[in-house]
């Protein structure tokens, strides 16, 4: 047992905290020598950290576990990623939060956004967010807050707004969500987009975008641009391709029309997107490229979260743009399936085996001492003969601590072995849970 404990010890240490610092290490900057700071760029999209709305088909208990365990997965990657890179920059692409844009109180709302900012502690001044539609909405309905809007831009900041990195590179912020609401308004009065009278909105922030000759423009937008159902995402893609269509509250990719208008105005060098989850890069036929960026989250139908670095140029030295890198996060589901349960089976089966065994030697020494023998023959169990002997002895020795039920020495032996890696779990959990 004390084997079996140490075991478990081990890989509770390596796939609760070991295994986020070793997965970063395998990523890098994409940075070359002429690149100087400050011109790294941390990108992480749809962490939509959940509340008590999320998965509302789920009993309370279920949902506040999985609160608690997306959570502290998110904790310990991002401080393995924000330990690791040190970014100049942070953008958040939408869906920060699971429910933001909902009907709820002030206060509950507040602690909502405090929840996320214990996830995603990071020194102010250098962090960005794009809206989603988990953020403000998107279409209307009942559930959705009437000042969402006006709530998430004072938690979260501009809708729309140009960060300028380096000199050469600035950043675009497009809200995606209030786009598709104006592009659905226009339609209906069947105004093209570059007449379309917008006012305070994103069309009319995009078409006001000041030229900066000699400046790249790095578009964020929440929602992918527009691209054929079926297009190929590239063999990082874990399943499926992003479709067109759209529902209550979302929409998996801008309009033909809305996405033509945002490249002519922008021009962009550089696309990145959200909403889907899943990676997919895409080659647009004007020339640039277009990365939508993996969730955060382990609870966005991904086996391994990720995120994305970018790397840009002071200046044009070389000919050489905007960098970017994929990087991969813990298979937390893999990690369960292919650990965790297997060796939760031979736990079990060792345990049992050893109560089984120790009650077989048990009579027989009964037994024994009934003929005037006093010793268990333990030569004559046919199983590995010097594990079983010492395994069976030491059964022997523990007679009186456990006791005689084999429930209750079930349980005992269980403890034994899980005692110390379920304290060790505990406090890798504290640790990350308190920011220590």
């Amino acid at each position: 047992m004390l084997v079996l404990s140490w075991l478990w010890l081990l890989i509770v240490l390596w796939f609760e905290a070991g295994v986020f610092y070793a997965s970063v290490r395998k990523c890098s900057w994409p940075v070359r020598a002429h690149y100087l700071s400050p011109g790294n760029v941390l990108i992480v999209a749809d962490p939509q950290i959940l509340d008590r709305h999320s998965y509302p088909e789920r009993s309370p208990w279920v949902r506040l576990l999985s609160q608690i365990m997306t959570d502290l997965n998110m904790r310990k990657s991002w401080r393995a990623v924000y330990q690791r890179f040190r970014p100049d920059y942070v953008v958040f692409l939408g869906d920060m939060m699971d429910n933001g844009r909902l009907d709820m109180s002030h206060e509950e709302y507040e602690r909502y956004y405090a929840r996320f900012l214990s996830v995603f502690p990071a020194p102010k001044g250098k962090v960005y967010y794009v809206a989603g539609n988990h953020d403000v909405g998107l279409g209307s309905s009942g559930s959705f807050s009437e000042n969402a809007v006006e709530r998430y831009v004072s938690h979260f900041g501009p809708l729309n707004r140009i960060v300028q990195i380096t000199t050469k590179y600035r950043l675009v912020i497009v809200d995606a969500p209030s786009l598709v609401d104006e592009d659905e308004e226009r339609m209906k009065h069947g105004v093209p987009i570059n007449d379309w009278p917008s006012i305070g909105g994103p069309v009319e922030f995009i078409k006001e975008l000041s030229k900066a000759p000699g400046v790249h423009n790095i578009l964020l937008t929440h929602i992918p641009l527009y691209r054929p159902s079926g297009t190929d995402c590239g063999p990082v893609r874990e399943r499926g391709t992003i479709r067109v269509g759209k529902g209550s509250g979302y929409q998996n990719t801008l309009s033909s029309e809305v996405s033509k208008f945002l490249i002519e105005r922008i021009r962009p060098a550089l696309v990145f997107s959200g909403d889907d989850h899943d990676y997919c890069e895409l080659q647009h036929q004007e020339g640039f490229k277009e990365v939508t960026v993996k969730s955060f989250s382990i609870a966005m139908g991904i086996r391994k979260p990720g995120f994305q670095l970018l790397s840009v140029p002071e200046d044009d030295v070389g000919n050489t743009g905007a960098a970017d890198q994929l990087c991969l996060l813990p298979d937390q589901i893999g990690i369960y399936l292919g650990w965790y349960l297997p060796l939760v089976a031979l736990t079990l089966g060792v345990i049992i085996m050893d109560l089984l065994l120790m009650r077989k030697a048990r009579n027989g020494s009964d037994r024994r001492a009934d003929d005037g023998g006093t010793v268990l023959p333990l030569h004559k169990v046919k199983i590995a003969k010097q594990f079983v002997d010492w395994w069976v002895l030491r059964g022997l020795r523990r007679r009186k601590r456990v006791g005689q039920g084999f429930v209750g020495e079930f349980v005992r032996y269980f403890v034994d072995v899980a005692g110390i890696p379920t304290g060790a779990f505990i406090l890798i959990s504290v640790v990350f849970m308190v920011g220590l």
